[in-house]
């Protein structure tokens, strides 16, 4: 399938005319997946018709945007998309050439991820990197669990804080532990750090 740099609607029509499908078209553009762009090419002024003839047909006002990208007609929740290196403003389709924050040796980035995303999602990926080394994953959690003696055991009414209490509840539901081996676990690092 030939579709050309600027990913025009001309050469993706010439690709549905080939009997390529349209998620494969999608899955073939960088930076779009199949919704949006199926979104897109409706945007556009076409639409799929499964009677005959079967296809993709222009039915817009005015002459068929064949030059046009696709990805004039792709929209975003927000009024700024990112693409690359490349900032549009959606309102007024205007070109902007800037910087992403996003360093050149990254992968590809979705283009439909906002400026404040992006630094919200670098924002989270800081955290969990920091934290990555100091929170124990739940599968180290579940297999140290199954690791623990079956002696005899004693009951203990034990007060602590509230805050602290809810999280144990959380935790332990999402993690289907019980609190008793949770809190035997903490003890353990805590008797054997100090």
């Amino acid at each position: 399938m030939m579709i050309d740099e600027k990913v025009t609607i001309g050469s993706i029509m010439n690709a549905l005319k080939e009997g390529n499908k349209a998620e494969q078209i999608a899955k073939a553009i960088d930076g779009i997946s199949q919704k949006p762009f199926l979104r897109a090419l409706k945007d556009a002024g076409y639409v799929y018709s499964n009677k005959a003839p079967k296809g993709w047909r222009y039915v817009g006002e005015g002459e068929e945007p064949l030059d046009k990208s696709v990805f004039d007609y792709v929209k975003s929740s927000s009024p700024k998309v990112i693409r690359s290196n490349t900032e549009v403003n959606n309102s007024s389709h205007e070109v902007i050439q800037g910087n992403t924050d996003v360093n050149s040796s990254s992968p590809v980035v979705h283009p439909q991820f906002t400026r404040d995303e992006l630094s919200d999602l670098m924002a989270m990926l800081h955290e969990w990197r920091s934290k990555k080394g100091t929170v124990q994953e739940p599968t180290q959690v579940h297999e140290r669990i199954k690791a623990l003696t079956k002696g005899d055991k004693t009951r203990k009414t034990i007060v602590i804080d509230e805050a602290i209490a809810t999280q144990l509840d959380q935790y332990c539901e999402r993690e289907r532990v019980n609190k008793s081996d949770i809190l035997h676990l903490a003890l353990i690092d805590f008797f054997n750090n100090n």
